[in-house]
């Protein structure tokens, strides 16, 4: 007959290897305790037996001579016997200590720590397969996939959990195996697999209902609720979640993931369009969390709050519940909430603030809390925090700053096997590209960020990256590559919505549609992305769309209204400090102006750009913004008859197109120069200008 596994036994396994919670260093010891225990009775019971028996064979009067060859023999056998039994014990005392090492190195949390007790666990591994202790190998494996999981490495966290569950399979050990299956599936769920997670989730729920308790039961439905809610598949998130509330419900003593089921689903039921009862539920699952004394949950719960009303424009309210979830976090004292919880909280607050236009207090928070020398692996929300000052500097016009920042939040989203965050840093340096004119570059990365996912997962990546291949499909020209990526975006309605991805996507449609020529729905969609990013409060979103208005606008020929949206553009630049946008804008502007045939007001805008152009730090802008300015106040001259005047600018304008080696603006503006003299009767000036633009080739 084969050993069956005590019950205790299954009870401390599914304990030691349940997903939702993170378990304790004593609880997992307390399982390995218990193993040890058996092992110890059954060796002690087995050596008494033996020696009981050697001690009435030696005393029978009538068998004492005839049998002590027999008995010297069957002596040292259970003398071999005996010291195998010690051996046993000595060898699991010896797993149990490997074990303990591996459960402290592990608790430590950093690499070099981590590497340590992967070593001891698969040492404690080797002695449970010698001693046939499946039980404990199945464990030892556990622990082997939660440390590889820990140091980012899907393929041993995965490889480990599944020979776990083999052996359980094997041994008819359904309790372990309905808990390993949740805990891959969670695994799965939190690196965004999320439909090889509904796979594992699936499995796990009917052998839980089986074999598990309610407890068990209510944690994987709130797990499975999580990945749909995820995954975008909002109702089926909330019929799981309802259901893990109402097992929850039934329960005397629930624990924190009741509270991450409530807080879970009013963000399902939000995903809905139901805020009222999204905030019900969250200050329902804030109280509980208050009441339990759990800074943790709290921080959480308070964050989940804070993302509905960052979602619905109420800027304010949001920044208050993340200013009270930093608040928490240092009120605890240390170990009481996560380093990572806490970056989180850090990274979300500097978001706002960034995409609320306030540069200087997001750059000021994330600065404060960049962790130097830490492995991302130990601390993925860092590879965020980075991420974000990249896009702080490039919201300022500082790509050579925000390009260092992206790249080391790429080196820590690999540390940490982040795809999530690889992808948007990839994506965002892209637009740096992009405003570098360095359009192959940029178009390789918004590729590569769309590599990551399959279409239609991770809306967020896809639409930002979507939105900048469109942006590069319009300075190239490449219409027919413009529409498929417009139609893929609406197909996926990234599109809809009043989301950030949804902002970027409609910019970049309505560029494509000024690259068509389209101009009502040029005009529209861009419409549509600003009046999105005002209702968000998302004033460097909106501040694209109100430029990209300006250009088509100018392109419909409407030159009051885009002299009006480039006006404002060019303070909404201002108010971000971004010189370079700025300056774009005040040159828009300014030919807005001449076309209006008020030259004095396109020379008052060229000055101030022209003014901002001499403090840019690129020398590509610069000279670029330089021969627009003195182009435009040429042309503003030669408006008001002023041909010496319009001939110095020029003149300027030509000195720099030589010097950059710009033959087609050397040419444009030899013609102009002519223009200029012969508008002043120097026709043979003109003349010999003329024949100057004509031998140059562009």
């Amino acid at each position: 007959m084969k050993k069956q596994a005590m019950p205790n036994e299954n009870k401390m396994l599914n304990e030691t290897l349940k997903n939702e919670s993170r378990l304790t260093q004593s609880a997992d010891y307390e399982y390995s305790k218990i193993l040890t225990t058996k092992q110890h009775e059954t060796a002690r019971n087995k050596s008494n037996h033996f020696a009981s028996l050697r001690v009435a064979s030696w005393f029978h009067p009538l068998t004492f001579e005839k049998s002590r060859a027999k008995l010297i023999i069957g002596s040292l056998a259970c003398l071999l016997i005996f010291s195998s039994q010690i051996f046993a014990q000595r060898t699991a005392r010896a797993a149990d200590a490997l074990f303990k090492e591996g459960q402290t190195l592990y608790g430590k949390g950093d690499a070099p720590s981590l590497q340590q007790a992967l070593n001891k666990f698969d040492e404690a591994r080797q002695i449970r397969i010698a001693l046939k202790d499946k039980a404990g190998e199945a464990v030892a494996l556990v622990f082997l996939g939660r440390t590889y999981a820990k140091l980012g490495n899907a393929d041993g966290t995965v490889n480990n959990y599944l020979a776990a569950m083999e052996i359980f399979q094997q041994t008819r050990d359904k309790t372990g195996e309905a808990a390993v299956l949740n805990n891959l599936a969670g695994f799965l769920r939190d690196t965004g697999k999320f439909d090889e997670a509904i796979e594992y989730y699936e499995q796990a729920i009917p052998l839980l209902r089986q074999h598990g308790n309610k407890t068990d039961v209510a944690k994987a439905l709130n797990g499975v609720g999580q990945t749909r809610l995820a995954m975008g598949d909002f109702q089926n998130a909330v019929s799981n979640l309802e259901e893990s509330l109402k097992i929850w419900n039934t329960i005397v003593k629930g624990d924190d993931d009741k509270i991450r089921a409530i807080y879970n689903l009013g963000r399902a039921y939000f995903r809905l369009g139901n805020k009222a009862e999204t905030v019900k539920l969250g200050n329902q699952a804030l109280t509980f969390a208050r009441q339990r004394n759990n800074p943790a949950l709290e921080v959480e719960v308070l964050e989940s709050l804070a993302q509905v009303y960052d979602e619905t424009g109420d800027t304010k309210t949001a920044v208050d519940y993340r200013r009270k979830a930093l608040e928490t976090y240092q009120r605890a004292g240390r170990g009481k909430v996560s380093d990572n919880s806490f970056d989180t909280v850090v990274n979300n607050l500097a978001d706002l603030y960034y995409r609320m236009g306030d540069l200087a207090t997001a750059e000021k928070l994330l600065t404060q809390n960049i962790r130097s020398g830490v492995s991302g692996a130990n601390y993925p929300a860092q590879s965020f925090i980075l991420g974000t000052l990249g896009e702080v500097y490039a919201a300022k016009g500082e790509y050579e700053k925000a390009t260092q920042h992206y790249n080391k939040s790429i080196e820590l989203a690999r540390q940490a096997a982040d795809k999530n965050s690889e992808a948007y840093s990839l994506a965002n340096l892209g637009l740096i590209y992009l405003n570098q004119s360095n359009v192959p570059q940029a178009i390789d990365n918004f590729n590569r960020a769309l590599s990551f996912f399959p279409a239609g997962t991770n809306p967020a990546i896809e639409g930002k990256a979507l939105s900048g291949l469109m942006l590069a499909n319009f300075f190239t020209g490449n219409q027919n590559a413009a529409k498929q990526l417009v139609q893929r975006a609406e197909n996926g309605n990234l599109d809809k919505g009043n989301s950030t991805w949804a902002i970027q996507v409609l910019y970049g449609i309505g560029l494509t549609h000024v690259q068509l020529k389209q101009h009502s729905q040029a005009i529209q969609k861009l419409e549509q992305s600003l009046s999105i990013a005002v209702e968000r409060g998302n004033l460097v979103e909106g501040v694209n769309a109100v430029t990209g208005l300006g250009i088509a606008y100018t392109q419909a020929g409407n030159h009051a209204k885009a002299l009006e949206v480039y006006d404002r553009a060019a303070k909404l630049w201002k108010e971000l400090g971004n010189k370079l946008g700025e300056t774009n804008t005040l040159t828009g502007a300014a030919w807005a102006a001449l076309n209006l045939n008020q030259p004095a007001q396109a020379t008052n805008y060229a000055q101030q750009a022209l003014r901002i152009t001499e403090t840019l730090d690129n020398q590509n802008f610069q000279n670029f913004f330089r021969v627009s300015s003195f182009h435009i106040l040429g042309k503003s001259a030669a408006h008001s008859k002023d041909s010496t005047t319009a001939i110095n600018y020029y003149t300027q304008a030509l000195t720099i197109s030589e010097r950059i080696g710009d033959a087609a603006g050397q040419k444009h503006f030899l013609n102009d120069i002519a223009d200029a003299y012969e508008a002043s009767g120097d026709k043979k000036q003109a003349k010999n200008y003329r024949n100057m633009a004509k031998k140059i080739k562009d």
